[in-house]
């Protein structure tokens, strides 16, 4: 083959070549697996049938020029790149609209002939329906534009963009999304201008915007906020922060043509001077009401008043205040008022905040009614809280069984919901009315009283005290306090001290707490006598006791000196005669001896003796035997009273009981006188006893007359007096008449 044969050659290889390289560089993968299951003489083969079919006349080919040549290469190197683009920007949409911002007056870039390279350059991407015939609303897959470069402006309010990949936006650009698409714009510093929505629209509805302040206040544009929503009324829910110098809110379905309809505004009949009108529904976007001078906005704010066939009627004089607006006057047949925020020029700087949007207020013409009382009374129609009023308009709607007159509680009492008023709800009428709200105490929370031993677990059934607020409660009464519980004792250490109070809303416990009962072991103390034979002479006496407690068996109740011709030996006292009760039973024994010759005894004399020591009376004797008692203190002995002396309880003798002994023993009795003198005989004392002082009286003097005696001659001279003082009056008379 020549050398111009060859060339020739080479160029009809050429665009096998360049295929084959842009094959590779694309599906890399499969055209290495292809090679790799094919072997080198395969390979040979079909290189020399490419060869003889890029030759002249050879079969299913025509003979080409070379310019020919060289476009069918470009076509070829085209299509290759079509395809490579659209496998990492699969929206032919997309591609159309970088293609044509990377284009210039001097380079025009086709779709196909993007490059990830090239999409460094892009700086501006606007989908406008105009520029790229574009349809408002069409779906497209931003999938690839993320090779963008940083840019300067994005606009992508016009279409519904999915799959979203991070936008990179510079210092100072502009951005005009809908919110889908503001999380993903992102800028080292801050935008210029912000837009959510477009002003050609229908704009955002106002539940979409919701939760955008966190990407609004992390851009934080510099000049220009613009939110077009379709309906919002209140901005302040935007939550906007930035330090944006102004801004633009839009309601577009509020227009001139479809105002938003506030509340009405009543003019009552017969009012004069200024109407003041508050709305707390248009907000703007710090919570300011909109319709007040607390609002500063660049464009003008045009009031009208309307009839009802929207037509203008009189002049509206109206000023602005911080809590709303104000009316000087009203023409009869005012039936709206119409405000409408004009827009602000379009090529000219906004330098404050505007707000887009109309909205207008019915006019409601009224007649005062009388008012509605709301009563609180309770079960003894007491008054429990100042009664409410309400006031309107004949004919307008109240409502008393809202939160605002009804309450669920007032103080310690609650509403009885048996006895609901069935007016708390119509229209104001020309008749004053009254709507009762009947309450009663309210029930407390309840007081538990619980029973738990050393451990703290309960033992019984816990009681309860339920009651109203305010009743007292007692649980120290033998109800709720309770001595023994089976076979636990009340731990009277640990007693409760909110056993007694008032009941009220909180829940209380009170606790009484017990320990195990440990029953007493009991056991008794013998006490013997014996003698020295260790004979029991006499029958054993028993203390019985509790354990602990103590015994004292050397009272002379058990510790006997003598026991009938026994004497007690002090020298062999029982060292346990007294002591404390064992678990065990106890003896405490008492020796005794027998003595061969018993003493007579010595006699106990019993005196009576003034309180000089002198004898009023005859002594008496008492006898007995040595060990034997002796008891001076009966009737017998022991007298009351002799004559006119009275014993004296003070100074009795300490004596008057006791044992006969080898010595004589006497029991002295002291009298004192009484100031009475003593009825005796001549021979016995009243006692029958004749005395010493009884002797005296009978030897020395004479019987004076009985007291009886004397009365009874005293009235018979009497009598005789009274007879001779009466006959003597009965002659003298009748001397007189004579």
């Amino acid at each position: 083959m020549d050398k111009l044969g060859r060339v020739k050659k080479i160029n009809r290889w050429l665009p096998v070549l360049v295929a084959g390289m842009v094959l590779n560089s694309v599906f890399p993968g499969q055209v290495l697996a292809a090679e790799s299951s094919t072997d080198v003489s395969g390979i040979e083969n079909r290189v020399q049938e490419t060869e003889r079919s890029f030759e002249p006349g050879a079969a299913g080919q025509s003979t080409t020029t070379g310019e020919e040549t060289n476009y069918s290469e470009q076509k070829t190197m085209a299509s290759y790149q079509a395809a490579a683009v659209e496998t990492w920007m699969p929206d032919a949409n997309l591609r159309k609209a970088v293609a044509y911002y990377l284009s210039d007056k001097v380079n025009t870039i086709n779709p196909e002939d993007i490059t990830k390279e090239s999409m460094a350059k892009l700086k501006n991407l606007n989908f406008n329906l105009y520029l790229l015939n574009i349809a408002s609303g069409t779906v497209v897959d931003l999938t690839g534009l993320e090779y963008a470069g940083t840019l300067e402006s994005f606009d992508s309010s016009n279409i519904v963009a999915e799959n979203t990949p991070t936008i990179q936006m510079m210092d100072g650009g502009t951005a005009t999304v809908q919110p889908n698409v503001l999380p993903y714009l992102k800028v080292n510093g801050r935008l210029k201008q912000l837009s959510l929505g477009t002003a050609y629209g229908v704009g955002i509805p106002a539940a979409e915007l919701t939760g955008v302040a966190a990407d609004i206040n992390r851009l934080n544009p510099t000049d220009v906020i613009r939110v077009y929503s379709a309906d919002m009324l209140d901005f302040s829910t935007l939550g906007i922060t930035t330090e944006t110098e102004t801004g633009v809110f839009s309601s577009l379905s509020y227009n001139a043509q479809t105002p938003y309809q506030l509340p009405p505004l009543t003019i009552v009949e017969g009012q004069t001077g200024e109407v003041s009108y508050t709305q707390d529904v248009l907000k703007a976007y710090d919570g300011a009401p909109l319709i007040s001078n607390q609002v500063s906005v660049s464009n003008p704010l045009y009031v009208r008043f309307v009839d009802e066939n929207m037509q203008s009627v009189g002049d509206s004089q109206w000023q602005l205040t911080d809590e709303g607006i104000t009316f000087a006057q009203f023409p009869q047949n005012v039936a709206y008022i119409v405000f409408n925020y004009l827009a602000p020029p379009i090529r000219s700087a906004i330098p404050k905040t505007s707000y887009l949007l109309s909205a207008m207020i019915p006019i409601v013409r009224a007649t005062p009614a009388e008012d509605v009382t709301v009563s609180y009374l309770n079960e003894k129609n007491e008054v429990v809280r100042p009664a409410k009023t309400i006031s309107g308009n004949v004919g307008d709607s109240f409502d008393a069984a809202t939160a605002e007159y009804k309450f669920d509680v007032i103080g310690d009492y609650e509403l009885d919901t048996t006895k609901l008023p069935t007016n708390a709800a119509g229209n104001f009428s020309a008749q004053a009315q009254a709507v009762v709200y009947h309450y009663k105490k309210r029930t407390a929370a309840d007081v538990t009283v619980k029973y738990v031993d050393e451990a703290d677990k309960e033992i019984r059934e816990a009681k309860t005290i339920s009651g109203k607020i305010g009743d007292s409660y007692d649980a120290a009464t033998a109800e709720y306090k309770l001595g023994t519980i089976d076979a636990y004792v009340l731990d009277e250490s640990k007693l409760p001290a909110n056993a007694q109070g008032s009941l009220d809303d909180t829940a209380k416990t009170i606790v009484y707490h017990y320990k195990k009962e440990s029953k007493p072991v009991t056991s008794k103390v013998s006490v013997v006598y014996i003698d020295e034979a260790g004979k029991e002479i006499q029958a054993a006496k028993t203390i019985s006791g509790n354990a602990g407690e103590t015994y004292d068996a050397t009272t002379a109740e058990y510790k006997l000196a003598a026991i009938k011709e026994y004497i007690l030996d002090e020298n062999k006292l029982p060292t346990n005669g007294k002591g404390t009760f064992a678990a065990a039973d106890q003896t405490v024994t008492y020796h005794y001896y027998k003595k061969n010759v018993v003493p007579a005894a010595k006699n106990v004399t019993v005196k009576y003796v003034d309180e000089a020591g002198k004898e009023i009376r005859d002594a008496q004797t008492i006898k007995g035997q040595t060990g034997e008692a002796y008891d001076a203190t009966t009737e017998k002995y022991k007298l009351i009273q002799i004559e006119d002396y009275q014993l004296n309880e003070d100074k009795l003798p300490s004596n008057g009981k006791g044992q006969f002994s080898e010595t004589d023993q006497v029991v002295t009795y002291v009298y004192q006188k009484t100031g009475k003198l003593a009825i005796t005989s001549t021979k016995y004392s009243i006692y029958g006893t004749r005395s010493v002082a009884a002797r005296g009286h009978a030897a020395g003097q004479k019987n004076l007359p009985k007291t009886g005696e004397e009365t009874f001659l005293a009235n018979i001279l009497v009598l005789l007096g009274s007879v001779i003082l009466v006959s003597a009056l009965m002659v003298l008379v009748r001397r007189r008449k004579v």
